[in-house]
């Protein structure tokens, strides 16, 4: 009985093992999502700018070294201390790594989001500095926790007040770097501000516009993170939190990237027409050539019977469909007037028609 008693895990081991590895399941599925967006990115938009090929193919090497990070310190908690209770999680030195290239990660994807303030503000240097400040401040204190963590070990000594300020600090200001970013990107990318802009159809794709290129997701993952952490910080309830959120932000990006039109191997913002992009392109030397619809213009493909349209000239739908009504039902009346005369009247129209000179 002794001995079963001695093995019998303790409810404090039980929640701390729990959340580690349910937090180790999310995180693992997600990478699996970095993976498979990667190889979508680069296979689609081969003539991307480099920068962005370079933060793409950086944050997936961040996202693969942190999943093996967590790999190791999941087995040394549940392998290599099987028979020893954890009352308390001991932070190893892959934990602390991992912990601080997901900040990095974050920091990361955050400024890629402060780009695209900048581009859809029209250049506007009020709202992207302020985003980009918060961001580094939360990245600068994240790394001190991550350094505080390092020297003491005991995630539980996270609820001590210096360690536990620098941690709400940093996940403070990361959550309101984000809440900026989903507000500048919801209130300027609107439809009257981009009347060309193609708005959502229906539910399943809105939910990926506002998740997914504004930010919705990981403003609320990053929010729940720091209520969680500052309600109890004495419990290890915010590692599942710190393991998701990192990978949620590269996905987002990702996802982004990929939602975008392709227009000769380069990527079309969603804010961007057709004729901005083949000035881009014919900028980079390069012939536009984009595909289907996109906008609210027609592609420069687009050709029905003889008729030729302008690859220089968008159209207006409603304006082109209008004269194409009237030219159809000219054309209907003239073939209709002539399958009413008699038969001998056509020979004869005919006839005099291939007879004169």
């Amino acid at each position: 009985m002794n001995s079963q008693e001695n093995t019998t895990p303790t409810q404090a081991e039980l929640d701390n093992l729990s959340v580690l590895f349910i937090g180790f399941v999310v995180a693992t599925v997600l990478y699996g999502l970095t993976f498979f967006q990667t190889y979508i990115y680069f296979s689609r938009y081969p003539k991307d700018d480099l920068w962005i090929k370079a933060t793409v193919g950086l944050l997936c090497a961040i996202d693969t070294t942190t999943s093996a990070l967590m790999s190791q310190a999941l087995y040394y908690y549940l392998v290599t201390l099987f028979t020893v209770d954890i009352e308390f999680l001991f932070a190893t030195t892959s934990f602390c790594v991992e912990n601080g290239l997901a900040i990095l990660a974050s920091f990361i994807v955050q400024l890629y989001y402060v780009v695209r303030v900048w581009t859809v503000t029209s250049r506007s240097w009020i709202p992207a500095p302020i985003i980009a400040f918060a961001s580094f401040v939360g990245f600068a204190f994240g790394i001190t926790m991550t350094v505080q963590i390092f020297q003491n070990k005991r995630l539980v000594d996270l609820a001590t007040f210096h360690m536990e300020i620098v941690a709400a600090i940093s996940q403070a200001f990361s959550a309101l770097a984000d809440i900026l970013i989903v507000s500048m990107m919801t209130y300027y990318l609107r439809p009257r501000r981009f009347p060309d802009m193609a708005l959502p159809e229906g539910w399943v794709d809105t939910v990926t516009t506002y998740f997914v290129n504004r930010g919705f997701g990981f403003m609320v993952i990053q929010l729940a993170y720091f209520c969680v952490f500052v309600v109890m910080p004495s419990k290890q309830t915010w590692i599942p939190f710190h393991l998701v959120v990192s990978k949620l932000y590269i996905n987002t990006l990702l996802g982004m990237l990929n939602f975008r039109e392709v227009n000769d191997g380069h990527g079309v913002n969603e804010e961007d027409t057709i004729v901005d992009a083949m000035h881009s392109e014919n900028s980079h030397g390069a012939a536009a050539v984009p595909s289907g619809v996109r906008f609210n213009v027609f592609s420069t493909k687009v050709t029905q019977g003889s008729l030729n349209f302008d690859t220089t000239q968008s159209y207006d739908v409603g304006t082109n469909r209008a004269e194409i009504e009237s030219n159809k039902r000219g054309y209907d009346e003239d073939r209709n007037s002539d399958s009413m005369l008699p038969p001998e009247s056509v020979d004869k129209a005919s006839l005099s028609t291939t007879l004169s000179p």
